[in-house]
């Protein structure tokens, strides 16, 4: 009862959320006025001023770098006191939307502008693709590297022995099994929207229904046990020690001050950085920007709690979850919003086709994305497994442009890399077969918490203080 009650209340936020967002994108779009304020309409053909201190420009990075790290923080704080009051899952859930709403906002205003000028449909699959290679490829690894820079130094000062760091990998607990189905089965659904080549409201109601009801397990996990706040530090530390009430008055008000600062500084936020790479890179660098300048700065307030949570060994199982609950938003919602704004746009019910360079774009993303589930199959990331994800990542990103003549057939980097990531994924369940953990972690949370056919084995219960990281 209580699972379902705070499923409710989360959809009511994100549905509430949604509407004022709507309410605020129809009103920038039609120059509606809502108390009193006009707001501006979105502009195809805007470059924002390269120089000066005022919003837009270079100079306004002063301001809008501080603010984000400040509201990065502050949500961090709230999700780390709201696993002991909601399931990990959930209040991560929660954190990745708040944090991906610099990455909405920049969707969909691409989208918007693409509507208006067919020219830039070519840029529609730019941000998201961009978007889910930097997290996968990049912020995962760093994740892990920073966890093991820390358990390192913890060994060190311990006096352990070096063999245990060279085995070191972040073990993920049995309830992340969700995440993971989550996002195997997002990464299915673009397979499909990839092979029929074209993006239609119909594919954003399935996306939607793969993460509503990835919410509705989520809401069944337990929260973490008040054993487990030994290892919290800090802010979240002292809110802890505090009532009940007071602690969800905390998270409440972190997620909202903190959602709304990332919400009000995403546009002058993006626009300062796009006024650095105009600077240095010159005008002719949109695709580039959007693809990669955009998606890394607006994943920056993900990147910061991250690794907050990575110098914590500890809570370095979190900070993955929390990039993979950012993937899943990415792969779900994110794509899901692009038909929406699209048709509210255009004011009719429209299907965006993909080009044949946007669908090599797509594939890539997507056999980057099943590589990473092939790795997550096995409940844990090794030292390879980090190194593997981050080399290739930075192969197709240095040779995106390179081509191969293979017996008079032209050979894109993207091609490579597609089938480079798909026999390596093969290759990881083949090398691993015996150590694939997931199916059966799975099976045991359905039962226990979703089917709740059984409680904890006794065995389970001995090992739930245990440190998350184990040599392998």
């Amino acid at each position: 009862m209580r699972g379902d009650v705070a499923l409710l209340q989360t959809l009511l936020i994100l549905a509430a959320f949604a509407a004022v967002v709507t309410l605020i994108f129809l009103a920038r779009v039609k120059r509606l006025a809502t108390f009193g304020i006009t707001f501006l309409p979105l502009k195809a053909n805007v470059t924002a001023p390269p120089g000066g201190f005022g919003v837009g420009s270079a100079g306004s990075a002063l301001w809008t770098f501080p603010t984000v790290l400040i509201a990065a923080i502050m949500v961090a704080w709230g999700a780390e006191v709201g696993q002991f009051i909601v399931s990990q899952g959930m209040s991560l859930a929660i954190l990745a939307w708040l944090q991906v709403l610099p990455e909405f906002t920049v969707e969909a205003a691409i989208t918007h502008n693409a509507a208006l000028d067919p020219s830039k449909l070519g840029l529609i699959t730019a941000n998201f693709t961009g978007a889910n290679r930097l997290l996968v490829g990049v912020g995962w690894p760093l994740i892990f590297f920073v966890s093991f820079y820390f358990y390192r130094r913890g060994a060190r000062k311990a006096k352990e022995g070096c063999e245990r760091v060279g085995a070191y990998h972040v073990q993920l607990s049995e309830d992340h099994s969700v995440e993971v189905m989550a996002l195997l089965v997002s990464t299915l659904v673009a397979l499909i929207i990839y092979f029929k080549g074209t993006l239609t409201w119909m594919d954003s109601a399935m996306l939607i229904g793969v993460y509503v009801g990835y919410l509705a397990i989520l809401s069944r996990l337990p929260p973490e046990s008040e054993s487990e706040q030994d290892h919290v530090r800090g802010v979240p530390k002292m809110v802890l020690a505090r009532p009940r009430r007071m602690q969800v008055v905390f998270v409440f008000t972190m997620f909202l001050l903190g959602g709304t600062m990332l919400f009000l500084v995403a546009e002058p936020f993006l626009k300062s950085l796009e006024a650095i790479a105009i600077i240095v890179a010159g005008a002719g660098a949109e695709y580039f920007f959007i693809q990669w300048v955009a998606p890394f700065l607006s994943e920056f307030p993900e990147k910061v709690s991250a690794f907050y949570w990575a110098r914590t060994v500890k809570f370095s199982p979190m900070a993955v979850m929390n990039m993979i609950s950012s993937t899943i938003n990415q792969w779900t919602v994110l794509i899901a919003m692009i038909p929406i704004v699209f048709c509210i746009s255009l004011m009719r019910l429209e299907t965006i086709h993909f080009s044949d360079f946007q669908r090599w774009e797509i594939v890539l993303t997507i056999a980057q994305s099943m590589y990473a589930v092939t790795i997550l199959l096995k409940m844990r990331i090794t030292v390879v497994d980090a190194s593997t994800l981050f080399v290739f990542w930075f192969v197709q990103f240095v040779t995106g442009t390179l081509t191969f003549d293979v017996n008079g057939y032209d050979l894109t980097v993207h091609e490579v890399m597609t089938v480079v990531y798909l026999v390596c994924g093969l290759a990881q369940l083949a090398y691993h077969w015996n150590e694939l953990t997931f199916e059966r972690d799975f099976r045991a949370t359905w039962r226990r918490h979703i089917a709740r056919t059984r409680g904890p084995s006794s065995e389970e219960m001995g090992h739930a203080g245990e440190d998350a990281h184990r040599p392998e």
